[in-house]
């Protein structure tokens, strides 16, 4: 990637199963000509397992993207929805949400996110902690007003979800401020990049963000033109 490139999707998952459908829609970005980045949890993000480090390290790769790209889109796939909450502030140009739960999750939904994502990956020694930090996460979330998220959004959730409850997307549509627009799909369960659904939400995905990535060159190539 060189530097100050116009615009970049920043995929943002959480552990498990969500790293591999970060990866295909990533992939399928790219193959259709535009830039994609995907940011899983680390290492240390594991090792720390502190909430608080998990939104540091998002907040601070955006804004090394965002030293290469002069408008980055964020996509967050899951527990990846909650994280990019907390980057509102540096007024990405566009979001989109993939079944993805909110700060107000219920007990039982972070139970079922935990035993999901966060479960398999930490081993049941570090399962007290674990689910602490994803309650507190959640808590944190919570206090993130996502009327400051202002920018185009577009939020995908499938009916048949039995991780996040899919009126999560109804209540994220709601809470919103910006221009938004929300899509439904009949299956395709949470992992809907690992479905028969795949090509058709990727697909939804790109022309969003093509359609964003079109204001960005427009804007671009307004002050050349003014010179003129």
């Amino acid at each position: 990637m060189t530097q100050n490139k116009g615009f970049c999707c920043m995929v943002l998952c959480g552990y498990g199963s969500s790293q591999q459908a970060g990866q295909t829609l990533c992939r399928h970005l790219q193959q259709n000509g535009m830039d994609a980045v995907l940011v899983p949890p680390c290492a240390e993000e594991k090792a720390q397992l502190s909430r608080r480090f998990w939104i540091h390290t998002v907040r601070m790769k955006y804004l090394t993207l965002r030293r290469r790209y002069r408008r980055i889109a964020v996509v967050g796939l899951s527990i990846g929805g909650m994280l990019q909450v907390h980057l509102a502030e540096f007024r990405p140009c566009a979001a989109v949400f993939i079944n993805s739960p909110m700060g107000d999750s219920s007990l039982q939904e972070l139970r079922r996110l935990y035993r999901r994502d966060l479960g398999p990956e930490l081993g049941g020694l570090r399962t007290p902690f674990g689910y602490y930090q994803l309650w507190r996460f959640s808590q944190d979330t919570r206090r993130c007003p996502l009327s400051e998220l202002s920018c185009p959004t577009l939020i995908i959730q499938t009916r048949d979800d039995k991780v996040s409850d899919p009126n999560n997307a109804e209540e994220i549509y709601r809470r919103l401020r910006g221009i938004r627009s929300l899509r439904y799909y009949d299956n395709g369960g949470h992992n809907v990049l690992d479905s028969d659904m795949e090509l058709s939400v990727c697909s939804e995905v790109f022309q969003f963000c093509s359609s964003i990535r079109g204001e960005t060159e427009k804007q671009t190539e307004e002050p050349a033109e003014a010179l003129e």
